[in-house]
């Protein structure tokens, strides 16, 4: 349907008045001409002259449609000579020919045509016309959406004209007013008063009313049902009130009755031409076809707006806004041009406009989703933040919402990971604090999940608990809930809660029994059985880890803590058997490994187990990386040792003087005596024979 700016109406009646009088008052003034004129006219006559031109002026150029420039000339006229007897009529076609304008362009103020209607009503109180002076300004205020203003002058004009030709229309129009500011009770009590009317249009007309304040208080399904009683009983009504096609329309819209509220704001259009309400009308239809996903329609009517309107005008700005919005792309169509067109500021006038200058508009959130994609995709994350922020105060779309909520807790991770890689977790603890709102509105669990890692760090083993426990009702991958159950186990171990530590892992024992990661949940059982002080279990789990295959970075701890117990509970040739396959798959460094070999060589020399510390110490001395360690000193001292209790007195001195050529007097000391002492017993060894 083609929708044109102008419309066919009929010609109306008070042109063809107009027009007649014309007719008169040129023939008689041409007759007057004729008669009087003389080459030597009076000044008086000459200005008989100019004022009879300037009235042919003005008619002749109302008569050729040449609206504006006629009322230019009626009101010269009407400013010319006011004690004229056509002075009134000038002001008044003067006023409706404004009036008129106002209407069909959006050139002419309201403001204007309001004060050449009062003007007339203050200086021709005696008119014929200055009743519909009255409802005149009334009406030019309600345009100008000075309801107050309109409310007392339709209310004068019913006062002082009760029987007025447009009495039942001031009383609409009245009601309208006042339910624009939300004066329901009074715009009903005016409704009511047009339904006992005794003028069928004007009957309708209250009817219709209480639909318009269902409408206006967001009843859209009372007030559809009202305008659909309506127009059923009588279809023609809204020939004479085209508004009630608007209303039903719109209302329709607003129940997602599409197709139907479309139809009825495409009448509406046709009917009523350039009108106040028609970039209004046009808007609602040009989201109506977004809302479809009709683009190509949708743009239609926003370029027409855009086209129709001014450029600083609120719909003209909105509109621009929605033709730069980009539709989400196909995945077969890929994004790479809405990323591209996303990163580049450039775009981002119409969005701004918006926010600058209808900030309240409902349609601003929608520029602020905009512009914080944009903000987000070009990573200047400040600003996205910021504007994220503003629009979570207002209510918004679930979807859009959720959206603002992953970007700014996106930002949020960035933010706290950066903090925990300084280290400043006192940092982390106080954005966790002051963002509250924002973390709580992020569905993700993993910002809940660093929040409780700086938690940890800072020892507040109950708090960082906490946290871990909400961040299990979040979205997260099975990596990162994995991980999450496992600094929960860490933090009851470490605050003491054994009882909450037990009961978790027993949990964690069944849901993940097939998994690589049984062998964390073993070791975290081990820990917790050495915190019970049941050492035999707490091993009997350490083995366990160590036996299901544990991830490479985990394993030197496993080792470590294996290890440890082993010995500490004095099985001492299983940690030998642990310790050699450590070795060969190479679970621990050198240097611990090392450690470890020297703790078993101890272990058996305070044994008396000589045999087997050789062994040991033997392994450590096979490692290249002693050398550069303080303790080969002692090695060598105590290998020394082991192979003088093993009757390997000449193997022996070598280590022993490599134990005294060493940096540790001490150590030095001792090698010396065992020395000495090894001489002295191969002395005495060859004497005994002699001496029996």
């Amino acid at each position: 349907m083609v929708l044109s700016a102008k419309c066919n109406r009929p010609f109306p009646a008070y042109y063809v008045f107009f027009i007649c009088m014309a007719a008169v008052g040129i023939f008689c003034a041409s007759s007057a001409y004729g008669q009087n004129s003389s080459p030597k006219s009076s000044a008086g006559e000459i200005v008989v002259l100019q004022q009879e031109a300037l009235w042919d002026k003005a008619m002749g150029l109302f008569l050729n449609g040449e609206d504006e420039e006629s009322a230019k000339q009626f009101l010269t006229y009407y400013k010319r000579y006011p004690e004229s007897a056509e002075a009134e009529e000038a002001l008044w076609r003067g006023a409706f020919l404004y009036r008129g304008l106002a209407l069909s362009s959006p050139n002419v103020e309201w403001d204007a045509v309001m004060e050449l209607f009062r003007s007339f009503t203050i200086e021709y109180p005696e008119s014929a016309k200055l009743a519909d002076a009255y409802f005149e300004v009334a009406n030019a205020y309600s345009k100008m959406n000075y309801h107050r203003e309109a409310i007392t002058y339709y209310s004068l004009y019913l006062k002082r004209f009760p029987s007025g030709n447009k009495a039942g229309k001031a009383i609409f129009l009245k009601a309208g007013s006042l339910l624009q500011i939300q004066r329901f009770n009074e715009a009903s009590g005016v409704y009511a008063e047009l339904r006992n009317s005794v003028d069928i249009k004007d009957r309708l007309r209250g009817e219709a009313g209480e639909g318009h304040i269902f409408f206006t208080q967001g009843q859209y399904h009372d007030a559809l049902g009202i305008y659909k009683r309506i127009l059923r009983h009588n279809p023609s009504f809204y020939v004479e009130d085209p508004e009630i096609l608007r209303f039903a329309g719109t209302a329709s819209l607003r129940v997602n009755n599409e197709e139907e509220g479309r139809g009825n704001l495409l009448h509406y259009l046709n009917l009523s031409g350039p009108g106040q309400y028609r970039g209004e009308v046009l808007f609602e239809l040009a989201e109506s076809y977004l809302k479809a996903g009709n683009i190509t329609a949708a743009h239609h009517f926003y370029n027409q707006i855009v086209l129709e309107g001014d450029k600083e005008e609120k719909l003209v700005l909105l509109s621009l806004f929605r033709l730069a919005q980009k539709p989400e792309s196909s995945p077969e169509d890929g994004d790479k041009e809405k990323h591209e067109e996303l990163a580049s500021s450039k775009n981002d006038k119409p969005f701004q406009d918006v926010l600058d200058k209808h900030y309240a508009d409902p349609l601003s959130q929608d520029a602020r989703y905009e512009l914080v994609k944009r903000h987000w995709e070009r990573k200047e994350f400040d600003q996205a933040y910021v504007l994220g922020k503003a629009y979570l105060r207002y209510e918004t779309d679930p979807g859009q919402k959720k959206d603002i909520h992953d970007i700014l807790g996106h930002i949020l991770e960035n933010r706290i990971e950066s903090l925990l890689d300084q280290q400043t977790y006192e940092e982390v603890y106080q954005v966790y604090q002051d963002e509250y709102p924002y973390v709580k509105g992020y569905q993700r669990g993993r910002l809940l999940y660093l929040v409780g890692r700086a938690l940890e760090s800072m020892s507040l083993w109950k708090e960082a608990s906490i946290v871990y426990y909400r961040a299990l009702g979040l979205s997260l991958t099975a990596d990162e809930k994995m991980e999450l159950y496992f600094h929960r186990v860490q933090t009851y171990l470490a605050g003491n809660d054994l009882k909450s530590a037990q009961r978790l892992l027993k949990y964690l024992r069944k849901i993940y029994v097939n998994d690589p990661a049984i062998a964390e949940i073993y070791f975290l059982s081990g820990a917790l059985r050495e915190s019970q002080q049941r050492p035999e279990d707490g091993l009997e789990f350490y083995q366990m880890a160590v036996e299901s295959h544990p991830e490479e970075q985990r394993r030197a701890e496993y080792a470590e803590n294996y290890l440890r117990l082993l010995f500490d509970r004095q099985k001492i040739a299983d940690a030998e058997n642990a310790l050699d396959r450590f070795g060969k798959e190479t679970w621990l460094k050198q240097d611990r490994e090392i450690f470890w070999y020297i703790h078993l060589g101890d272990t058996y020399r305070n044994l008396n187990n000589f045999i087997q510390a050789k062994a040991a110490y033997s392994k450590v001395l096979e490692n290249p990386l002693v050398a550069e360690l303080p303790v080969l000193q002692s090695v060598h001292l105590y290998m020394g040792d082991a192979l003088l209790k093993t009757g390997e007195e000449k193997e022996a001195a070598v280590y022993l003087e490599k134990a005294i050529n060493g940096r540790d007097a001490t150590i030095q000391g001792l090698a010396r005596e065992r020395l000495e002492q090894a001489k002295i017993d191969k002395s005495l060894a060859e004497l005994e024979p002699v001496l029996r």
